[in-house]
């Protein structure tokens, strides 16, 4: 596995590895953190799964950034191919990030090269969680997703199609994203 610096110098798999068994060795956890959705490299890899705009072009969020679609099988399958190359180099855990529908940007002008709107974005979640995080379980790799942290307050998906009912089988860990951005005016009569 090859990994980029700060500075966006790549570091070489010999380094790599030295440095995950020198966090080991002074007794630090050591989290994959793979960033699934939004994931610019993989869409430009793979367009034909690329959220498109309705103009055409790549959709991007609101700070440009390129999203896939969730429903397409090639997401999950890359996650759990990710999350085994990490857990192999010597990582303790895999956290799975940005595991959910496009939420900010110009939403309504997405168009999904999979996702039909027939099945909910609901159900499509709940597929990739049991899919990604049963994997990670089955074959004993410990396993984390972050949600948006008001998704814990209801069972509303919020149009993301994340539900804390839906994770919670299928994960070791859970992290709310709790940032005070997520939380619209009114929320909770706040």
């Amino acid at each position: 596995i090859d990994a980029k610096m700060d500075n966006g110098e790549l570091v070489e798999a010999e380094r790599f590895q030295e440095i995950l068994d020198k966090l080991h060795n002074e007794g630090i956890y050591r989290i994959a953190r793979v960033a699934v959705m939004r994931d610019g490299a993989f869409a430009q890899e793979n367009p034909g799964i690329a959220l498109r705009s309705s103009s055409g072009g790549f959709w991007y969020d609101s700070i440009g950034s390129i999203w896939v679609d969730p429903a397409a099988p090639e997401v999950a399958q890359y996650a759990i191919e990710l999350g085994q190359e990490f857990y192999e180099a010597g990582f303790d855990e895999v956290q799975y990030d940005y595991v959910r529908f496009a939420s900010d940007g110009a939403i309504s002008s997405i168009v999904y090269p999979v996702y039909d709107g027939i099945e909910s974005k609901v159900d499509v979640m709940q597929r990739f969680f049991k899919l990604v995080g049963g994997k990670m379980q089955e074959l004993g790799i410990p396993v984390s997703f972050d949600l948006f942290g008001m998704t814990f307050w209801s069972h509303h998906d919020y149009n993301i199609g994340q539900r804390l009912a839906d994770v919670l089988p299928y994960s070791d860990f859970v992290s709310p994203m709790v940032y005070p951005s997520h939380y619209p005016d009114g929320f909770e009569g706040y």
